[in-house]
């Protein structure tokens, strides 16, 4: 498992594109839902009518 882990003497590298590619699809998500709640303020301060 320490073998693995290691990957060969590049786990710095490999292990710190995992977590920014991990860490990039967090930031997207969260940003998409915040965006989401915004536009569904301005819905009701526009008074759409939709739910």
């Amino acid at each position: 498992m320490a073998e693995f882990l290691s990957m060969g003497g590049h786990a710095v590298w490999v292990w710190s594109c995992y977590g920014l590619t991990v860490g990039g699809i967090v930031l997207l998500i969260w940003l998409s839902f915040r965006q989401r709640a915004r536009a569904r303020q301005w819905q009701k301060m526009a008074g759409d009518g939709q739910p």
